[in-house]
């Protein structure tokens, strides 16, 4: 039997690529991630069909979101989780929050509550791009740190 040992890989320009500990725990540093809210404190109104600006970065691993669009361009293809949580203002608010991929409204959760949360994985091509809407004109929680309820997250999951 063969064996390769190595502890690193690493591009030819020195960046590392991949770590592998003595216990053989695998480290990927660079995997495109994002964890973004809106940063604010208050209920604001967000459109129907429109793309949630999430505004404040929390996290963004590689600068793929851009918290002026609410836009996370993938930069290499594979598997992205999109994961989300939306309070409304009111117990009767009914609407949906889809995951848009470059335009096309890929999945949907449907509410008939204050909470929407959700969670999908998505195949997409390197440049691709990942957002999130609601279908209804809907006020939506804008609160940060300690009262972070409304947020979105992106990852690259290979």
């Amino acid at each position: 039997m063969s064996k390769i040992l190595v502890n690193e890989l690493a591009h030819t320009n020195d960046t590392t690529a991949i770590t592998v500990d003595t216990a053989g725990r695998v480290a990927i540093p660079n995997r495109p991630y994002a964890f973004v809210d809106f940063g604010g404190s208050a209920y604001v109104s967000k459109t129907g069909g429109a793309t949630l600006v999430f505004d404040n970065a929390i996290h963004n691993d590689g600068n793929h979101y851009n918290t002026g669009t609410g836009v996370f361009t993938c930069p290499v293809a594979g598997l992205y989780t999109v994961q989300g949580c939306l309070l409304s203002e009111n117990n009767t608010d009914s609407y949906e929050a889809w995951v848009i991929q470059s335009g096309a409204n890929v999945a949907r959760t449907f509410t008939t509550g204050r909470v929407v949360s959700f969670s999908y994985d998505i195949k997409c091509t390197a440049s691709q791009t990942l957002a999130i809407a609601i279908s209804t004109t809907t006020n939506i929680y804008e609160g940060g740190g300690g009262s972070r309820y409304s947020f979105a997250i992106f990852t690259y999951i290979g």
